[in-house]
């Protein structure tokens, strides 16, 4: 392979982990006449630039260029220069242990490498920052890299919006790929006219009746791949296609599964939910999480059908109550940074609007999993606060919105700070406005639910009152959060979500 006049030679994964295996070893335990090294090193010896794959085991891909025209170690990190690099260490130790293995057997004529001391040649990080931003796409980066990198730098920009697009140009690269021996098989034809409709589709039962399939041994192999996908009607009511979704996520119990990214967002903050809080979503035993909640809220504020609103809503996730440090003890609180708090008030991706121009402003807290909604009413200058769990018996008697009063004043003091900072020209004092405790609030009694109850408040919430209908089926409400969160277009892991449950979602109304 020829990059910018340079001969390049591809190893593969397999060969990487043969050169750091034989770093970690003595020279003495490497044996010639069982390997492949003499070809090896010759194939290598013939090239201007060997591309080497490292694998941080379990954690993360990147590429080293070991550069025998400028006698350098290039290293292209989508991380950027954060990782440790004991894993190279290793494998250019071997390579050059294999190097001089060959150099006692034979001597060397007619090569490029005018210098076969690599493991002395210093190591070049090529990129001083990180260009990912998610947590899956570092294999896919190296592949670019790999064609890209000319010695010098890349032939092409590579960025992490790119990388959405590679996957899907990478399966139909391996499917169409000469290497594919099964590439003409039935399976991979598609014939037009046997195309069934959408409602002949097929599902997985359950990850647990796969393996069983798949550990079928006596099968023909057409057996087996119809097998591996044990065929069932894919119901159509919307509410069986919840059930049958909720079913599948729920069945799920291998551990390093569980861990696995299937919703990551990254602007205006990087926020990601594994399968485990996937599920949780799910558990009526388990409470809202604090990064669900915010993804939640992220996406009904960028919802297109906020754009076309007459008036302007700024809704809030809990970064302002969680820089404002108010479930901590006075001892310990950081010191407020009120220009970090007035970022809370910027606008969000996709949207163009002052915080100045807003009729309300929508400030969900979480105090000990206590979900609280606190509406302020910029033109009527009044704060109403929508709490899903009843005031304690103790304080009947009393005038009821005095139960909030404190925490209503600590958010009026801490949101005056930020409006100075954000809107220069405010010169009113939220201390001062009006405190509401608006009637029928729905009421929940476990405050595991009481996140999904506000999520659905600040959808509701209309200045006035909740508009109806308010679900109060907090099981329903689960549900419906989780196929909200599974359908979010701004989603840059999708790829990881299962083909079946994409389906699912899909043909959810």
């Amino acid at each position: 392979m020829m990059k910018a006049g340079a001969k390049v030679f591809l190893e593969n994964t397999y060969i990487s982990s043969i050169l750091k295996r034989d770093g970690e070893l003595t020279v003495d335990k490497i044996d010639p006449r069982h390997d492949t090294i003499e070809k090896r090193v010759d194939n290598y010896l013939e090239h201007d630039m060997v591309f080497i794959p490292i694998n941080i085991t379990r954690c993360h891909w990147y590429l080293a260029v070991v550069n025998a025209q400028k006698y350098e170690i290039h290293v292209l990190d989508s991380l950027g220069p954060t990782m440790d690099r004991n894993d190279l260490t290793l494998t250019i130790r071997g390579l050059e242990k294999q190097i001089n293995i060959v150099s006692q057997l034979k001597e060397f004529k007619d090569h490029k490498w005018q210098d076969l001391r690599v493991g002395t040649w210093p190591v070049i990080e090529k990129f001083s920052e990180a260009i990912q931003t998610d947590s899956v796409s570092c294999g896919l980066f190296m592949l670019n890299f790999m064609e890209y990198w000319t010695g010098d730098k890349l032939s092409d920009s590579v960025t992490q919006r790119d990388m959405t697009n590679f996957r899907l140009k990478l399966g139909a690269i391996l499917l169409d790929s000469k290497l594919n021996t099964r590439k003409e098989h039935s399976y991979f034809k598609h014939d037009s006219e046997e195309e069934k409709s959408s409602d002949d589709a097929v599902m997985v039962e359950s990850p647990a009746k796969c393996g069983k399939f798949l550990k079928t041994s006596h099968q023909t192999e057409d057996q087996s791949l119809l097998c591996a996908l044990p065929i069932v009607t894919m119901p159509t009511n919307a509410s069986e296609l919840v059930g049958e979704l909720c079913k599948f996520i729920m069945s799920i119990d291998h551990a390093e599964t569980l861990e696995k990214e299937w919703i990551w967002s990254y602007e205006p903050q990087p926020i990601s939910l594994s399968l485990k809080k996937i599920q949780e979503i799910i558990d009526v035993q388990k409470p809202m999480d604090k990064d669900c909640f915010n993804m939640g809220v992220r996406m009904f504020a960028c919802d297109e059908i906020n754009l076309l609103m007459d008036t302007q809503y700024h809704y809030m996730d809990l970064q302002f109550w969680l820089l404002c440090d108010f479930g901590r003890h006075p001892k310990y609180k950081r010191k407020l940074d009120v220009q970090l708090l007035a970022k809370t008030f910027d606008t969000w991706p996709g949207m163009v609007y002052n915080i100045s121009q807003c009729k309300l402003i929508l400030l969900p807290i979480c105090q000990h999993g206590h979900f609280i909604l606190f509406a302020f009413d910029m033109e009527a200058r009044s704060v109403s606060v929508l709490d899903p769990l009843p005031i304690p018996d103790f304080f009947k008697g009393h005038e009821l919105i005095c139960f909030y009063l404190l925490r209503t004043l600590k958010i009026s003091n801490k949101l005056n700070l930020a409006l100075e900072v954000a809107n220069p020209p405010w010169n009113d004092d939220i201390c001062d406005w009006r405190r509401i405790l608006p009637n029928c609030v729905p009421k929940t009694k476990d405050w595991f639910d009481s996140g999904f109850f506000v999520i659905n408040f600040m959808r509701a919430w209309n200045g006035k009152q909740l508009q109806p209908p308010i679900c109060t089926d907090v099981r329903e409400l689960r549900k419906k959060f989780l196929v909200d969160l599974l359908k979010y277009n701004g989603n840059e892991s999708k790829d990881n979500i299962p083909e079946v449950v994409q389906e699912l979602v899909k043909r959810i109304r």
